[in-house]
């Protein structure tokens, strides 16, 4: 049995842009100028929460205690306008599905948000059930727990799982818990292949495509 757990933001869905434009726009509200490129590079694969106390600690500020919530509201009006998937995702997710292919997903996101992107991507049937999300473990990415969950999900030991990426956060995630870790690097991607290689992925991807002629 094929089991593979994948990351959603980046890896399944083009969302980190929409991510990091909600934090911008948000964040500017309260006088913070947030350089676009640089904040997506630093956040991509950390969750929202811990990026919101960075910013915190290095400008020396309190911001409102609502203000994820206020992030994720903006996140989701540009979700259910904007959103695609990844290139080639769904034509490789129906043909892992006809191999028998069994499928999570392990994201440092919200359950909700989750459903949202799948469903407006037209994937989310894929998944059934297996969503391991922020709000069902202790602690994020880097950490294992997302990927361990995903494993009991999937019925199986992590060693019996293949796990894609696309940052180093997950990579190490996924490797800490004893998964195959393949990274989707694509053309103009944030980390290098050569980063991703060291975070401890296996083998890197550039095309969605080339994940069936791995696995």
């Amino acid at each position: 049995m094929l089991n593979i757990a994948f990351d959603c933001d980046g890896t399944l869905v083009d969302s980190e842009p929409l991510h990091n434009r909600a934090d911008v726009a948000v964040l500017a509200r309260y006088g913070l100028a947030i350089d676009p490129h640089e904040h997506l590079r630093r956040s991509t694969g950390i969750g929202r929460s811990a990026m919101m106390r960075i910013i915190e600690q290095e400008r020396g500020i309190q911001l409102p205690q609502d203000i994820v919530q206020q992030i994720e509201t903006e996140l989701h009006r540009l979700v259910a306008n904007e959103l695609k998937p990844i290139p080639r995702v769904p034509q490789v997710l129906a043909a892992l599905a006809e191999r028998g292919a069994r499928m999570a997903v392990a994201s440092n996101s919200h359950s909700d948000y989750i459903d949202q992107a799948l469903r407006t991507c037209g994937i989310r049937d894929h998944f059934g059930d297996r969503i391991s999300s922020s709000d069902r473990v202790e602690h994020l990415k880097p950490a294992p727990d997302i990927y361990l969950l995903a494993a009991r999900m999937l019925d199986t030991r992590p060693e019996q799982c293949i796990a894609v990426e696309d940052s180093q956060a997950g990579v190490v995630a996924a490797h800490a818990s004893g998964m195959h870790a393949i990274a989707y690097c694509p053309p103009g991607h944030v980390f290098t292949p050569a980063q991703l290689k060291d975070a401890g992925a296996r083998d890197v991807i550039t095309d969605f495509q080339d994940l069936l002629d791995l696995i």
